[in-house]
């Protein structure tokens, strides 16, 4: 069996970002020293009109002077994320509605977004703890043979299909 561990962890990232958002708001820290981001008046526009998507998320976004806006919590479920690049391109998604693109959809794309920042890369080395755990949870979750982007997670060979690629069949 081989995993891709980036793709399933961040599978199983965005089964609880989802299951959170459903159950409320994610949990949120508040900075201890906000983070600030360069916002244009259409991007200061589209982060009024989705301050509840925003909330929801766990991000509280306030002015912080002209064309400025202050990152004052962020969830806590992604922490390994920059907060700045993190919501610069949410608020990118925000402004840049294209037609047909709904609020269900603009979530998802979100927490997918999202998903992906808080995962383990890929290459990243796991210690034997790290790797029980993605293994357990990889039970937990329902949809754990895909990423939210469609990629598998896990491909499976039996030991006759490797002893077919490396030519030692008839042995």
């Amino acid at each position: 069996m081989i995993i891709d561990q980036h793709a399933l962890h961040e599978r199983i990232i965005y089964e609880k970002l989802c299951r959170n958002v459903r159950e409320g708001k994610l949990e949120s820290q508040r900075l201890l020293i906000p983070e600030t981001l360069a916002v244009s008046d259409n991007e200061a526009e589209a982060i009024q009109e989705n301050s509840d998507f925003i909330a929801k998320l766990g991000i509280e976004l306030e002015p912080f002077g002209p064309d400025t806006m202050a990152i004052q919590s962020f969830p806590t479920m992604l922490a390994k994320a920059n907060p700045v690049e993190f919501v610069r391109e949410m608020v990118d998604k925000l402004s840049d509605k294209s037609p047909g693109i709904d609020a269900e959809r603009l979530l998802h794309e979100v927490l997918d977004m999202a998903a992906c920042k808080a995962a383990i890369k890929a290459g990243q080395p796991l210690s034997e703890g790290e790797m029980s755990q993605l293994f357990a949870d990889k039970d937990a979750v329902v949809r754990a043979s895909r990423c939210p982007h469609g990629r598998p997670t896990t491909i499976k060979f039996t030991l006759d299909e490797l002893e077919k690629q490396f030519k030692r069949t008839g042995f």
